[in-house]
């Protein structure tokens, strides 16, 4: 059931669905069964985050299949634009889907009770994948998208990966304030790769992933209070920001990740050869 309300409260959250939930039950545990059997062919089962072990080990699954390996990141493209230290309000920048499960709406309501002019958000991501809701979200911020009505806030729209870096520069915090847990967000790697903080729910794989006070902050999940008052530190402690950058865990680049795999491929028909 955990499964069909998460599903129908991101792709359908209107009443009606809701009530169906219990019909959709017999899908979901069909899917699982089907996805089980399929796993549990494979000798490996490679995972970006410890987190996602330990809930397939609590579903059943052999913890001794598993590898742990991060998500890599293009470091270098990345990088390739300089980070630029601020002049103005403290930069506040999210990055990836406009859906509901993602949490977006909780910034808007923590930036609307920041004071103003303190801090500027800057919202990446297509409002053509869901739209009623990224209406909700703009309604939030009472501005179009595009456009420059609050100069507190602005909707840029879809952002190609080759940008990434680009908005990274010019961001003090990234914010990932994911309602749940996710499996390990590349949004993460990537702002490690820009040496820019991050500010994520303390759930899941984000707190795997933010060290608290350290390269990060974590705040309750699903609190736009409790995401405010992390956003609120920054402002309050300028050093704290400053502080942080100077702790991210360096990410994978692709490069590595590729021999990574390349060397788990060899253990396993190592492995295959010996019992063939």
């Amino acid at each position: 059931m955990n499964c069909v309300r998460c599903a129908a409260a991101a792709r359908f959250p209107s009443p009606t669905v809701r009530l169906l939930r219990p019909g959709l039950a017999p899908l979901f545990l069909y899917r699982d069964r089907v996805t089980r059997q399929a796993a549990l062919q494979a000798q490996v089962l490679i995972s970006p985050s410890r987190f996602l072990i330990e809930q397939y080990a609590q579903a059943g699954f052999p913890r001794d299949r598993f590898v742990h390996l991060e998500n890599a990141v293009p470091v270098d493209r990345i990088r390739r634009i300089p980070w630029r230290p601020r002049d103005g309000p403290l930069r506040v920048t999210y990055l990836g889907a406009l859906a509901w499960q993602k949490g977006v709406h909780l910034l808007a309501e923590a930036f609307d009770g920041l004071p103003p002019t303190s801090a500027r958000l800057q919202i990446w991501g297509n409002p053509a994948v869901f739209p009623d809701y990224a209406g909700r979200v703009r309604a939030l911020t009472q501005i179009p998208f595009g456009g420059l009505a609050d100069p507190d806030a602005q909707f840029k729209g879809p952002i190609p990966n080759e940008r990434v870096g680009e908005a990274l520069a010019d961001s003090d915090v990234v914010v990932v304030p994911s309602l749940w847990y996710e499996n390990s967000p590349v949004v993460i790697q990537e702002a490690r790769a820009a040496g820019v903080p991050v500010i994520a729910s303390g759930h899941g794989a984000m707190a795997e992933k933010v060290r608290h006070d350290v390269d990060g902050l974590l705040f309750t999940p699903g609190s736009a209070a409790a995401l405010r008052q992390a956003i609120q530190r920054l402002l309050d402690d300028p050093d704290l920001l400053a502080r942080l950058r100077l702790n991210p865990q360096p990410p994978m680049d692709l490069a590595e990740h590729v021999q990574r795999l390349e060397a788990i491929y060899d253990r396993v028909l190592a492995g295959w050869g010996q019992t063939s």
